[in-house]
Formats: structure tokens, sequence, C-alpha cells
């Protein structure tokens, strides 16, 4: 016996759907037993815009909201998670730069105070540098697949159009 509510096989002996809760009737058959079969070409497509998510993925995708936006999530959260890492990077080697020069007054000149302290500067901000632009060059190549992919789908694996 199959429930009317979810259509989902169920105890002949039931009084209720122990999927969906309805009460189940003696001749309870799915609801899309009559229903016509889905052709080769009939597939559900996903309410996702492909325009919108390319240009999301152009402008965004370095923290990647056109993943967001079209349901790969954990596809976004690496790339927020490593441009936050580079951005904290980039001003941990800012700020160290900057306590390790001093300008002089009378003369204007930059002095340098620590040296190593401004190699290592230098070093994080190179490093920050590294992380962002994989990150920027793998938005930008998804950002393009997403305008040319013909079958691009969304996280629910339905056809974005």
């Amino acid at each position: 016996m199959y429930c009317s509510n979810c259509g989902k096989k169920i105890d002949s002996n039931a009084k209720f759907c122990p999927y969906c809760g309805a009460k189940v009737g003696i001749s309870d058959l799915p609801s899309n037993l009559f229903a016509t079969p889905k052709t080769f070409h009939e597939t559900e497509y996903s309410n996702k815009n492909r325009t919108t998510a390319g240009i999301l993925g152009l402008f965004l995708g370095v923290i990647g909201v056109h993943n967001f936006y079209l349901g790969h999530k954990t596809k976004g959260i690496v790339k927020v998670a490593f441009s936050i890492i580079s951005i904290v990077l980039l001003f941990i080697g800012i700020g160290i730069a900057a306590t390790a020069v001093e300008i002089n007054p009378t003369t204007g000149d930059m002095i340098t105070l620590n040296e190593g302290a401004l190699f290592l500067a230098g070093l994080i901000i190179l490093l920050a540098v590294f992380i962002m632009i994989p990150i920027s060059l793998w938005a930008f190549v998804e950002a393009i697949i997403i305008f040319v992919k013909k079958d691009l789908t969304d996280g629910d694996g339905l056809k974005v159009q």
C-alpha cells in the first residue's frame, strides 16, 4: 500500500503514514501513479540564474559568493577561509613593516630600524599574495565555466538555466 499524501510505500495495516503522518485510507495509491513518465528531454530546472552566478563569480568569486548562490557550500567555505587567511597575513605583514621603519622628520627619509623584521614582513606579504593569486584564478575560471558549460548544475543536481 502507498500513502496518498507522500507516495511512499507503507505497511498495509498502518492507520497513519510513518513518513509524513497523513491518515491512511483503504485504497491509497501513490499520487504519481497515473502521471506521464518524463521523456529524455524533460528535466527539472533550478531556480538559479546562470548569468547571476557568472557575474557573482567574476566580481565576488574570490570569497565564493557564486558557490554559495549555486548551493556548492563546501567550495564557498574553502574560498572564504583562504581569502580570510590571505587578508589576515597581509595586514600582519603590513603591521610588521610599519613598525620596522621610521621617517626622519627633518629630511623625510625612511630609516630602517630592524632589517630582520622588514624581511619577515616581506615574506608574510608574499605568502598572502601567493595564497590569493590561485584563489583568484580559481574564481575566474569557475566564472567562465558558469557562462559556457551547457549542463551546469546547482548543489541539488538541478540544471541551471
